[in-house]
């Protein structure tokens, strides 16, 4: 029988404390990669580069986002079938209105508890 293929996991977060907490959250399956970015311009060149099968995307970092940024990423993401999952302190019914328009396949919102994370990203990656 052979192994599942690696998946790639592109964590998209400037909060360092939140990035160990995903990933030590994902470390337990052996078949998941957790690669970090700290800012979208440092993901897009991850993305680039890495390939990930799923992209955590921190919300609030589209604040501060210069709109050719984020437009890039969301052809790449697009273009490339990549599931991106919106992380948010709060999601209201509006906001996941704006992050299927944002190209966004789900939300989680934070603080999240682990296991719920989990599940998200096997059912995205499903």
């Amino acid at each position: 029988m052979s192994q599942p293929s690696l998946k790639y996991i592109l964590v998209v977060d400037i909060a360092e404390d939140i990035q160990q907490v995903i990933r030590r959250s994902l470390k337990h399956n052996v078949n998941w990669q957790v690669i970090l970015a700290n800012s979208i311009t440092e993901g897009l060149a991850l993305i680039k580069t890495k390939r990930p099968d799923v992209i955590l995307l921190e919300a609030s970092l589209l604040d501060n986002c210069h709109s050719n940024i984020w437009q890039q990423l969301k052809t790449i993401v697009s273009n490339h079938s990549i599931p991106l999952v919106f992380m948010a302190a709060r999601v209201k019914a509006m906001d996941r209105l704006k992050f299927q328009q944002l190209g966004g396949t789900t939300e989680i919102a934070k603080p999240f508890d682990p296991k719920d994370l989990v599940e998200t990203i096997s059912q995205v990656l499903n």
